[in-house]
C-alpha cells in the first residue's frame, strides 16, 4: 500500500471477514488510508473459523485485490490490520469493541448469523440463550456487541455506530433488538 500499515489505527471492528467484505468495505477503507485518513484500519472478527486469519497473518493481513475488466488491475490492500477468532479469544473481541478509538462496528455475517426464527430473534437458539444467561464468553453478534458496550460504558468510552452490511431487510433493527435485549438482562444502565 501507499501508506505504512504500522501507522494505521483501527477505527473499525468488522464481523465476517469473507470475500464480500474484503472486496468492498476493506477497499473503501484502503482508499481512505491512502488519502491520509489513518484511523480507518479494520480489526476483523471471525465468529467461527481461524482459516482466514491463518491464511492472511503470515503476510501481515495484506492481500491483492484484482479488478477484472479490459485491463485487469491489481491492488495490494492493507486496511485489514488484524483478525480475531471469537471462540479462541472472546475477551480480545470485547476489548476491541470497547477500545475508545473504535468508531464503527460493521458486519457481513449472512442471515444465519442473526439467529432468526419466523422473522424475529430466536431467543431459544443456543447462542442467544447462552448470551442471555452469561455474557462473559459471548456466542452471538448481539452478545459481543452488548459485552463490548458494557465495557466501553464502564470506561466512559465515546459513542459508536453499528452498521449492518448484509443484504437483509431490517438487519439493523434485528441487531438493535438483540443488543437491547441482552443489555436489559445484564446491564440496564448501559441502555
Amino acid at each position: 500500500p501507499k501508506y505504512a500499515p504500522v501507522t494505521v489505527g483501527n477505527g473499525i471492528v468488522h464481523f465476517g471477514v469473507g470475500n464480500f467484505h474484503r472486496a468492498h468495505q476493506a477497499m473503501y477503507c484502503d482508499a481512505l488510508l491512502k488519502k491520509g485518513e489513518l484511523k480507518w484500519g479494520i480489526t476483523g472478527v471471525s465468529m467461527r473459523s481461524p482459516d482466514m486469519r491463518d491464511h492472511l497473518a503470515p503476510q501481515d493481513y495484506l492481500y491483492t485485490q484484482a479488478t477484472l475488466g479490459e485491463q485487469t488491475q491489481y491492488q495490494v490492500v492493507g486496511a485489514l490490520q488484524d483478525i480475531l477468532v471469537a471462540p479462541e479469544n472472546p475477551q480480545a473481541v470485547i476489548a476491541a469493541i470497547a477500545k475508545n478509538t473504535t468508531q464503527l462496528i460493521t458486519m457481513t455475517i449472512t442471515e444465519k448469523g442473526y439467529d432468526l426464527a419466523n422473522g424475529e430473534l430466536d431467543v431459544s437458539a443456543s447462542g442467544v440463550a447462552h448470551d442471555l444467561n452469561d455474557l462473559s464468553q459471548p456466542r452471538t453478534i448481539y452478545g459481543y456487541i452488548a459485552a463490548g458496550l458494557i465495557q466501553r460504558g464502564a470506561q466512559q468510552g465515546a459513542k459508536l455506530t453499528v452498521l449492518c452490511c448484509d443484504n437483509m431487510h431490517a438487519g439493523g433493527e434485528f441487531v438493535k433488538a438483540g443488543v437491547k435485549l441482552l443489555l436489559a438482562q445484564h446491564s440496564p444502565q448501559t441502555l
